[in-house]
């Protein structure tokens, strides 16, 4: 069974909604539904507090994980592995060397041939920001996106949230999506920014007036004006990558 079925079947066992288990782990819904369905891979180190969220042993989840690493790996290289007749201690040694494997090889080379350092960079993807702390953040992700460098300033500072807990609707930014940052962009009047406010980070329209940042649209806990230095400007959007 792939990691994703295993965790869907023991949620359902234990008769818990996808949101029960995204505010016990602190990410989005959509970032759960992408793990159950296969979509998103976590890394061998976020297991343990993910046994812990789905009431499970941590050696299953290892065992479901490594299977499902090794086929996630066949797919990519186009290798098929018959693992019926492994010991579970060979399957995770073997889902740990494919994975070293397959890191380097997407260091160096794409699907086409060309070099992937020199051609792209690898921007970090956020469920959320921590305490609206990007350092931070950083240190709690394990995903990224891959951007063409021919595509972004060089020196520039970029990350990129995944639609779910932080959305802007009214600008069409909803769930599954994945809005692209950028720290160091220079800002106009009616931008589309990521603003951590007193009632959290959000993504809003930048209206300067004067020494202040006019909330547009309005929200009810939110004032209409605040001073800049009340609310910092984390990022600019640059790009914006619709989930059908």
């Amino acid at each position: 069974m792939t990691l994703g079925a295993y965790l869907k079947t023991q949620r359902e066992l234990k008769e818990l909604k996808v949101k029960d288990i995204a505010d016990r782990l602190d990410v989005s819904s959509s970032y759960v539904s992408q793990l159950e369905k296969g979509a998103s891979f976590p890394s061998k180190k976020q297991l343990s507090s993910l046994a812990k969220t789905y009431g499970v042993k941590e050696e299953e989840l290892v065992k479901c994980w490594a299977e499902s690493k090794i086929h996630q790996v066949g797919i990519a290289t186009e290798y098929r592995f018959d693992i019926r007749d492994i010991g579970d201690k060979r399957v995770t040694e073997m889902a740990k060397k494919l994975e070293e494997g397959l890191d380097e090889f997407k260091k160096t080379v794409n699907h086409n041939g060309h070099d992937f350092e020199s051609e792209f960079i690898q921007v970090p993807v956020f469920d959320n920001i921590a305490e609206g702390d990007i350092e931070k953040s950083y240190q709690l992700t394990q995903d990224l996106i891959a951007l063409p460098k021919r595509a972004v300033i060089k020196g520039h500072r970029f990350f990129s949230i995944r639609i779910g807990k932080i959305k802007f609707e009214e600008a069409g930014i909803i769930d599954g999506d994945i809005a692209i940052f950028d720290r160091d962009a220079k800002i106009a009047n009616g931008d589309i920014v990521l603003a951590k406010t007193p009632s959290g980070v959000m993504i809003m329209y930048y209206h300067p007036r004067g020494d202040r940042l006019e909330i547009k649209p309005e929200r009810k806990e939110l004032k209409r004006m605040y001073r800049f230095k009340e609310i910092p400007i984390l990022g600019r959007l640059v790009y914006h990558v619709k989930k059908y």
